[in-house]
């Protein structure tokens, strides 16, 4: 969606040939989606290094890693379901949905395939 404008931004033909132009230009020229993926391994990074204070492992862990570039990846996923569904000319709702459901599928599989960091994390804090 357009930012500050939500979900709602869909259902405005205008704000919405805004947006598919945008994605179309970003889908079509490589250097962008170059840029956009050394963004990704940026964040994966960060997500490490985060995720590594939390659960008190080093950054360097592979489980610690595995978990960062899950997470990229499923935001990586949401993004292509996003733009498969403008792309397709599907009604706003219908976007939404689409995105919601990858991301209700993914999130939970990171979830239990990392339950043993998360466990780390929830000692760590006390809980």
């Amino acid at each position: 969606p357009v930012p500050g404008e939500g979900w709602a931004s869909l259902a405005d033909p205008d704000l919405r040939q805004r947006f598919e132009r945008f994605l179309a230009t970003w889908h079509d020229t490589p250097a962008l989606r170059g840029r956009s993926l050394l963004g990704g391994l940026r964040l994966a990074d960060r997500l490490r290094d985060a995720i590594a204070a939390e659960t008190g492992r080093p950054a360097s862990d592979p489980a610690v890693g595995t978990f960062a570039g899950l997470l990229v990846a499923a935001l990586q996923l949401r993004g292509e379901a996003h733009a498969s569904a403008v792309f397709a000319g599907l009604p706003a709702a219908q976007v939404e949905r689409r995105v919601r459901a990858v991301a209700d599928d993914v999130f939970p599989r990171i979830e239990r395939a990392c339950a043993d960091l998360e466990a780390l994390a929830a000692a760590r804090r006390g809980a």
